[in-house]
């Protein structure tokens, strides 16, 4: 298991900063970084081969986001939507990439157009993780989930494992629910939902970024609830060894230091 951290929360500065936020990335300790198609593109390849290099760190998935609804109405473009990004990292090392979407009510349908987009990407040695929220849980009774897991067999999960415990499911049921599905996952401490203020318990299951702020119900890794000395033992296991754990904050301080805290804890956790 490899350890590695989300660019998004430098936001466009990935795009704008490219060798400054990589060099500062990997100052932090960790090998690899996920990158966002929204905010870097998928037109850069060879200056983004360059700037790994010479940071020496390495690009462990790229995210792409299609509108969910779109897997419904128009598959085919959802599909020409993601083989745009899986040409663009199958000449990476590591090929991975994560797309992330939300439930609709013919969640089937939708499962059913991801799964031929996880066959096309498998075509260019490119594997396809669905990146989950809360709400895939959450909303109908985990309708989208389920319909992830049935009907869309050859897309693998890529966990995001704080979501999982907010859409009210445990994070060890659900790995175990799809072992051998499963080679990246997210990373994040979670409060619990008792941890929010009254006026905040209704707070919508998902959320965008907010500039300046941290959600309370995922502090930095250290501050919440969760055991990762027991989670990294069972993800040692459990992962491929090429397999990544990748450390995600949204919000908050862009603070290179947050993600140099977050690995030394996470390798004090796993001593």
């Amino acid at each position: 298991m490899r350890l590695g951290c989300h660019c998004v929360l430098f936001r466009e500065r990935i795009a704008t900063e490219t060798r400054a936020v990589l060099d500062g990335m990997a100052s932090t300790g960790f090998e690899g970084v996920e990158m966002g198609a929204r905010f870097f593109g998928t037109e850069r390849k060879e200056f983004l081969q360059q700037a790994l290099q010479k940071a020496g760190i390495e690009l462990a998935a790229l995210h792409v986001g299609v509108p969910t609804q779109q897997w419904v109405d128009d598959p085919d473009a959802a599909v020409a939507a993601v083989l745009e990004a899986a040409r663009f990292i199958q000449d990476f090392p590591n090929k991975n990439l994560t797309m992330s979407g939300q439930p609709v009510e013919d969640a089937v349908s939708a499962a059913r157009g991801m799964n031929r987009a996880a066959l096309a990407c498998r075509e260019l040695g490119v594997t396809l993780g669905y990146h989950n929220h809360a709400t895939e849980f959450s909303v109908n009774g985990g309708a989208m989930y389920k319909a992830l897991h049935d009907h869309a067999p050859d897309m693998n999960f890529a966990f995001d494992l704080g979501w999982v415990q907010k859409g009210g499911y445990g994070l060890y049921q659900v790995l175990e629910e799809n072992r051998g599905r499963v080679a990246y996952v997210h990373l994040r401490d979670f409060a619990g939902v008792d941890y929010l203020p009254a006026e905040e318990t209704a707070v919508k299951e998902d959320y965008g970024p907010s500039a300046g702020t941290a959600t309370p119900f995922y502090p930095d890794l250290g501050g919440g609830q969760t055991d990762f000395k027991k989670l990294l033992a069972y993800l040692s296991d459990y992962l491929p060894a090429d397999g990544w754990a990748i450390v995600e904050y949204e919000t908050g301080a862009q603070d290179f230091g947050r993600y140099k805290k977050a690995h030394d804890f996470l390798e004090s956790q796993r001593s």
